[in-house]
């Protein structure tokens, strides 16, 4: 029956919005790439406005988490610019959650295990370079847990993800995420939600609402499984689920501008609690 599968989208949308405002926040997991920082200025730290909203929230209590796929780069620029009051208090889930530190900790002195798994896969794509522009493989990375390939470096990008999935995915031990400007190349059980649960630890209530924003929701995007959660809020890409990954602000504002907004409206309450002030963004009709 056509009728019985149709999803009222106004019904799933005044859904979300109650959710929001319902919850009182004690943590948050952000994404870096796309979200904390544009794609394109991944490289520049985070703009000052920003900096400042997260020192607001450290000091009212909110515990913060980074979700990213990259690894110790997006550290750096934090503690470049973040307050070192703060570095102890703030959870680093490096390489898509691979590896959880402090911000404190510089994972260049304390690097994570190599895996056999990835070794494995790195060897693979060594050894074709036929699947990469010019024959060259300089755009790979190797964590020792991930490995990570530029979506610019390869020649077919949609048959890169279907050979993948053919000859690794089967197995169970690897899947593959994508980001704006990478692929991702991961254990099976590495998965940003682990940041999420560790923020939970930290709290000493794993049914703690935690607000978690990325960019990359949509179906192998990194954050697809971060923005499933029931208060996950997208800054760009969207998915087919439709009661979780909405956007706040559609297509008109996105990255870091929509996440300063939403890190603005996280506001103590008369209780000394911290809300969302939903009614003041606006979200996808």
């Amino acid at each position: 029956d056509p009728k019985a599968s149709t999803v009222d989208m106004v019904a799933e949308e005044i859904a979300v919005r109650d959710r929001l405002r319902a919850a009182t926040f004690r943590g948050i997991v952000l994404d870096y790439d796309g979200t904390v920082v544009t794609t394109e200025g991944r490289y520049d730290p985070p703009r000052h406005e920003i900096i400042a909203e997260l020192e607001r929230l450290l000091d009212q209590g909110l515990i913060f988490a980074f979700a990213t796929g990259r690894g110790g780069s997006a550290g750096e620029q934090l503690r470049g610019h973040l307050s070192e009051r703060h570095h102890r208090n703030v959870l680093m889930g490096y390489y898509n959650g691979a590896y959880l530190r402090p911000l404190n900790v510089d994972i260049r002195q304390d690097p994570p295990p190599r895996d056999a798994s990835i070794a494995t896969v790195l060897d693979w794509l060594r050894s074709r370079p036929e699947l990469f522009l010019d024959g060259g493989i300089e755009g790979i990375k190797d964590s020792g847990v991930q490995a990570t390939v530029e979506i610019g470096r390869i020649r077919n990008p949609e048959s890169f993800v279907a050979l993948f999935g053919s000859i690794f995915a089967a197995d169970g031990r690897l899947r593959l995420t994508r980001s704006q400007h990478s692929f991702d190349i991961c254990r099976i059980d590495t998965c940003k939600t682990k940041v999420v649960r560790a923020v939970a630890e930290i709290l000493g209530d794993t049914s703690a609402p935690i607000l978690c924003v990325g960019d990359s929701g949509q179906r192998l995007g990194n954050d697809h499984a971060l923005l499933g959660l029931p208060y996950g809020v997208s800054v760009r890409h969207v998915s087919d689920r439709a009661d979780v990954c909405w956007s706040l602000f559609g297509s008109t504002l996105t990255g870091p501008d929509a996440l300063l907004r939403i890190l603005r409206a996280l506001r103590n309450d008369r209780s000394g609690q911290i809300r969302l002030a939903v009614d003041e963004l606006a979200l996808d009709a």
